[in-house]
């Protein structure tokens, strides 16, 4: 279609107009414009895509009180309109009553519809009135011929309240910008939608809900390859990152925490009820990533080793069902051996609130035993 393109003008000054955008080798895309004022600034999109501006019925408009009876009804016919604007404003002595929505088919059968509150961005077929309230609500009645407001129960009170409604020829979303593919949609991300408030883009979620049972097709999610021997580029705190994975889509996974702590114990005597690692106040518990005894091979004893969780003393040994609490523990360490629990990439105990990680051992007659430590400090 060339540019500029005028196609069945319409009595009352309609004009349906079509114009190309975008350079010889950019990427391009149709502007079509259904007005009954063509005006300036009616082409403006930067990006392209489609901008319809449709027509809307005048206002009507109805005062109810207290003196007004039971199921009164605001109505508007809507065919050939596909959106109700429904506007409302109470005075400060309304202490009842209630509203409810409704379309038909045929102007003599009606059914209850649901409009979205725009204060709330909720659903509703009705609303309960309030004192001093302002709310406005968007319906969808494509293919209905007739909307009313109906009242029910009666007002009570002194105070007014004011209807407005409105019928248009568009959806409620009234600038949609839909770039060509594929250029336009790789730069921008995806589809643009204007009329969003504030930009916000349209929330997603899935089908199903936590803790329900399994159905539909899953959402895969992709990965960013890298080669190894590759380091990823690194980026700034608090910046979005991307996840990776090889290039057979094996992801790189890195258990453990951003801050952990690592603490060492050299000890030539008995340790009783000692604490290692840092103090942990209320309202956070310890989690232990690694635990490693070592022992001297100068020693001529063979020390008991216990660790675990306490406020301020080292868990008992365990008997019968066993001990809670107990990380580590080991009957007597040989001279110049030693053991360990975990390797810093997962998790093997957490204390509970205001509990640090706590050794008793005996004696290392001869020597020493070295202790070591890691994890970090979550809050509980």
């Amino acid at each position: 279609m060339p540019d500029d393109t005028e196609l069945n003008p319409g009595t009352g000054g309609d004009k349906v107009r079509s114009k190309q955008r975008g350079g010889s080798t950019g990427p391009k895309s149709n502007i079509v414009i259904i007005d009954e004022q063509d005006g300036a600034g009616a082409e403006s999109l930067a990006d392209g895509g489609i901008r319809v501006k449709g027509r809307a019925l005048a206002r009507s408009a109805v005062a109810w009180t207290s003196g007004t009876s039971v199921d009164a009804t605001l109505a508007i016919a809507v065919t050939g309109y596909t959106t109700v604007v429904l506007t409302l404003r109470s005075g400060t002595t309304i202490t009842a009553g209630a509203i409810i929505f409704e379309v038909s088919d045929d102007g003599t059968n009606w059914y209850s519809i649901r409009g979205v509150r725009q204060a709330a961005t909720a659903l509703e077929s009705g609303y309960t009135l309030l004192a001093s309230d302002t709310q406005h609500w968007v319906f969808d009645v494509a293919g209905y011929t007739n909307f009313r407001v109906r009242l029910n129960p009666v007002i009570t009170g002194s105070g007014t309240v004011d209807l407005g409604l409105v019928a248009q020829t568009l959806p409620a979303v009234r600038f949609v910008v839909l770039p060509q593919l594929p250029a336009a949609l790789a730069a921008g991300g995806g589809v643009k939608v204007e009329g969003v408030s504030g930009g916000v883009a349209m929330p997603t979620m899935g089908d199903v809900a936590h803790d329900g049972v399994n159905a539909g097709n899953p959402v895969q999610v992709g990965y960013h390859a890298v080669a190894h021997g590759t380091s990823p580029t690194a980026v700034a705190a608090a910046d979005r990152v991307r996840q990776i994975a090889n290039r057979h889509g094996m992801p790189f996974i890195i258990g453990g925490h951003p801050n952990t702590f690592s603490y060492q114990i050299h000890t030539t005597g008995a340790l009783t009820n000692q604490a290692i690692g840092p103090a942990v106040g209320s309202g956070a518990k310890m989690v232990v990533t690694q635990v490693q005894v070592t022992a001297a091979n100068a020693n001529t004893a063979f020390p008991q080793v216990r660790i675990g969780f306490g406020t301020t003393t080292t868990p008992a040994d365990g008997t019968g069902t066993g001990q809670v609490g107990v990380v580590a523990s080991h009957p007597g360490v040989p001279a110049g051996g030693g053991f360990s629990r975990g390797d810093g990439s997962g998790i093997i105990g957490a204390g509970a609130d205001d509990e640090e990680l706590r050794i008793t051992s005996a004696a290392p007659t001869g020597g020493s035993l070295d202790i070591t430590v890691s994890g970090y400090i979550v809050e509980s």
